[in-house]
């Protein structure tokens, strides 16, 4: 997803209007505060060449000069690739092959998570007046799938911002122990039951068995 630049009243940081991201992500600028607007790099409908050049280096600046400013306010539009649907692309993020059980969990989740936040985005944009943001929709979207994480795998106790969840769920691998099973006599004088069963269905034909065993 990418902003359409119209007004400009998004974060000038911290939103995707450029096609690279949030800017203060590409330039590892954490520090940038998310109130300053695009809107205080346009004059006249036009783009503050001489106020880009004192915050970005000449090379994004070329970028920004090339994009349009739009009549009207923002709009955030989405950028599937023009020979795919978005239905194939769910479909090809699900048959993706993943590394452990908790990746296939994230794999399974996200499509219905990524959906249902940018819906509710959407809705409160349209009724409410509530201006969507991509930024909040990820944080929503990372705390969603962390929550279901920690919920399925609590000793693992997943955290932190989208791109340090997806590291440690990469580098998450299976630990097999092998611990060794076998009948254990009972003391003296005692006598060991053990038991099995099956039934086919339920309800269906049942059947069951046992041994008594001495030391």
């Amino acid at each position: 997803m990418i902003w359409r630049i119209g007004d400009g009243y998004i974060s000038f940081w911290w939103e995707n209007w450029t096609g690279k991201g949030a800017l203060a992500k590409l330039l590892h600028l954490a520090t940038k505060s998310k109130k300053v607007m695009v809107a205080d790099f346009i004059i006249n409908g036009n783009w503050n060449e001489l106020k880009l050049g004192q915050e970005l280096p000449s090379s994004i600046v070329n970028d920004i000069l090339q994009i349009q400013i739009y009549k009207g306010h923002d709009k955030i539009i989405w950028t599937a690739e023009p020979n795919g649907s978005i239905r194939a692309m769910v479909m090809q993020w699900w048959m993706t092959k993943t590394n452990n059980k908790i990746q296939e969990t994230m794999h399974q989740c996200l499509p219905t998570i990524l959906c249902w936040e940018i819906w509710k985005s959407r809705c409160n944009a349209r009724f409410e007046g509530i201006k969507a943001s991509t930024y909040r929709i990820i944080e929503r979207v990372t705390w969603l799938m962390t929550l279901i994480l920690n919920k399925q795998f609590p000793c693992l106790n997943f955290a932190g911002n989208w791109k340090e969840l997806c590291i440690k769920i990469e580098r998450v691998n299976l630990v097999l122990n092998i611990k060794f099973i076998k009948w254990r006599e009972p003391p003296d004088n005692y006598l060991k039951l053990n038991t099995d069963g099956c039934s086919k269905g339920n309800p269906g034909e049942a059947g069951g068995g046992g041994i008594l065993r001495d030391h």
